[in-house]
């Protein structure tokens, strides 16, 4: 009898250290999720200042959190599924101002609402149809002219972005699919 409860015992501990290994081995490294965010923002290695990239536990889960800062001021934050690499949130903030180069007395606003909500939508590379709705705020941020342009997917995903209404440039943007989910956008409409 002492036997076969070893024996089981033993079966139940190989199986367990089975199982965790095998969760073990299917984490992404920090390099493979620094490689994730990178392609996803288009931006080579070789035009980053730096990159770093920590674990933590948000909502049960192992996540990646990766930062980096382009030559060009640009910040990005991601957080990935350490898991299985998929992007759960990102955003991306210009560090440096778009407008140094316009003297102040030259500011025109020439971009219009919908030119904006046109261009968040491609960049996220969603069409009218693909949103539940969408909100567009004209906005003064540091006495400088924006439009805050505020979207939710038809997948569930919540859209943000800044765009300067004199150029058109965008200022900042973010992606999260996990607070969308959570706090119910499925039920907005337009």
């Amino acid at each position: 009898m002492k036997k076969r409860a070893m024996i089981f015992g033993g079966l139940v501990l190989a199986g367990s250290l089975a199982m965790g290994a095998t969760a073990l081995g299917a984490q992404i490294t920090d390099s493979r999720a620094k490689d994730i965010a990178l392609t996803h923002a288009g931006v080579d290695e070789e035009d980053v200042a730096y990159i770093f990239a920590k674990t933590d536990r948000e909502h049960g889960k192992m996540v990646y959190e990766v930062e980096f800062l382009t030559d060009d001021y640009k910040e990005y934050d991601y957080e990935i599924n350490a898991e299985d690499g998929t992007i759960i949130s990102y955003d991306y903030d210009a560090e440096d101002s778009f407008y140094s180069y316009i003297p102040r007395d030259q500011l025109t606003i020439d971009i219009s609402s919908e030119e904006a909500e046109d261009i968040a939508l491609r960049h996220a590379d969603k069409d009218q149809e693909d949103v539940l709705f969408i909100k567009t705020e004209f906005d003064m941020d540091d006495g400088l002219a924006v439009y805050e342009v505020e979207f939710y997917a038809h997948d569930g995903i919540e859209y943000d972005y800044e765009i300067s209404a004199y150029t058109g440039e965008i200022i900042s943007y973010d992606y999260d699919a996990e607070d969308s989910l959570r706090y119910g956008a499925r039920n907005y409409r337009r």
